[in-house]
């Protein structure tokens, strides 16, 4: 769909219309010579007041609408990860695993209410690894001594300290993300697992 070209035009002397796009008896008109034809201020001179505000207005919802489409909820947070993309890391990770807690199994009916918590000792560039421990369960108060990095599919806290106790940071606010959703945490003693 194109669009038109408002060619502004003033009437000759004793003449009082003005006529835009060639609409109306253009005998008595010239061309505008005092102001260049893509001047704003012209051609909204000479558009209805209602379509200017209908056109403000559109852009407005139009912007809102964008904002609202921009605006990542809260099921998007990056610091977690999946459920599967946490099966999917241990499948084929070649770290040492540990099982602690509950056995996993994706068939149960409260797999997803668990928070599944890996944490391990080393860490090179952005990938976590070495000897981990893959805790499966519900709320309580890991020991991880040695812990270096850690992901999980729902947020924890840990601690600089053992029994959940000392500095703690949640891995909402992880300063340093690594691969696979894992954030580096160096000095971690333990790790607070909330209920889902």
């Amino acid at each position: 769909m194109g669009y038109a070209k408002l060619r502004t035009v003033h009437p000759l002397d004793g003449d009082s219309s003005v006529h835009v796009n060639g609409l109306g008896d253009s005998t008595n008109c010239r061309p505008c010579t005092s102001c260049a034809e893509d001047e704003p201020s012209t051609l909204l001179r000479d558009l209805p007041q209602a379509y200017i505000r209908f056109t403000l207005k559109l852009a407005a919802i139009a912007s809102f609408i964008a904002v609202a489409v921009a605006v990542p909820t809260a099921a998007e947070d990056s610091y977690l990860v999946s459920h599967d993309q946490m099966m999917h890391w241990l499948a084929t990770t070649d770290a040492e695993l540990t099982f602690v807690g509950e056995p996993i199994n994706p068939l149960a009916g409260r797999a997803a209410q668990n928070t599944i918590v890996t944490y391990c000792s080393k860490r090179t560039q952005g990938v976590c690894g070495g000897p981990c421990t893959v805790y499966n369960g519900g709320a309580t108060c890991l020991s991880a001594p040695n812990t270096n990095c850690l992901s999980a599919t729902h947020n924890v806290g840990f601690c600089d300290k053992g029994g959940c106790s000392g500095s703690c940071n949640q891995l909402s606010t992880c300063g340093t993300r690594l691969d696979n959703g894992f954030c580096f945490t160096p000095g971690t003693k333990s790790i607070i697992v909330s209920t889902a």
